[in-house]
């Protein structure tokens, strides 16, 4: 599984989804961190 394209498309369901970008780009930070 590639995981970078795997995060790629939650993102842009949440951002369809409504959630802010700021609240993605949170969620991006700690997905990293914790898969890092």
């Amino acid at each position: 599984i590639n995981s970078f394209r795997h995060l790629q498309d939650l993102y842009a369901k949440k951002l369809l989804e409504g959630l802010p970008p700021t609240s993605v780009r949170h969620l991006h930070t700690v997905l990293y961190r914790a898969l890092k």
